[in-house]
């Protein structure tokens, strides 16, 4: 009995011993498919890598067109600010050109007539004898005006640049602002000048010298300045 109870221990042990090795073979071979599924995608970690960059770079073009369309905007608001300002700044120079007074002119005071003399009654004088009519004198011709280049002076342009001597018209001529509502009137003959008044449409004016584009006037009031050409039509 105790031999049969001995062989019985030896074939349990045994088996037990062969149900470990049977254990240890399968996690080996579970070890043996993660190693072999990593060894079988060396890509997987690139294209991770890869997926998060273009995350980011999405996210930084997002950001980037958000602040693109918020500039955008704070300049179309600015631009409106400056337009509006300009708007009403020729505003004011208008109404500041219209309210300045033109000085009167002293009239001088009357004077009282002088009392006639006396005069002494005349000899009588003996008859002329007929004598024969004079031929008849032509009349003089009217002189021509002087060129506006010869008759204004630096003084009468107050300010205003003078236009090179090329550029004056032989006579001046009559125009009319064409412009719908305002003209600006500048120093010189560029946008670059500031304005010294402002015309209004139908205003007549004196065209006197053509230059880069703009033509030198004088306006009914005797004051000159330059104005676009494309604002002021023929009369």
């Amino acid at each position: 009995m105790a031999w049969r109870k001995r062989k019985d221990e030896d074939e349990e042990l045994e088996y037990e011993d062969e149900y470990e090795d049977e254990e240890y073979d399968d996690e080996d071979e579970e070890y043996d498919d993660d190693y072999d599924d990593d060894y079988r995608n060396p890509l997987k970690p690139i294209l991770i890598v890869m997926i998060i960059l273009l995350l980011a770079f999405a996210a930084i073009i997002g950001l980037m067109y958000v602040r693109l369309q918020s500039a955008e905007k704070a300049n179309k608001e600015l631009t409106a600010s400056l337009s509006t300002v300009q708007t009403e700044l020729n505003r004011m120079q208008a109404e500041a050109a219209a309210a300045t007074p033109v000085p009167a002119q002293a009239t001088p005071a009357p004077q009282e007539p002088a009392a006639p003399e006396a005069t002494a009654v005349p000899e009588a004088t003996a008859e002329p004898e007929a004598t024969p009519e004079p031929e008849p004198t032509p009349e003089p011709e009217p002189t021509p005006a002087p060129a506006p280049k010869d008759s204004i002076t630096d003084a009468e342009l107050n300010g205003v640049v003078r236009p090179l001597d090329a550029s004056w018209l032989e006579t001046a001529k009559k125009g009319k602002v064409s412009a719908e509502y305002m003209l600006s009137v500048r120093w010189g003959p560029g946008l670059e000048y500031f304005e010294n008044m402002a015309l209004y449409h139908d205003n007549v004016v004196d065209i006197l010298a053509s230059q880069n584009g703009w033509y030198l006037i004088r306006t009914e009031a005797g004051a000159y300045g330059w104005a676009l050409i494309q604002f002021i039509a023929d009369a």
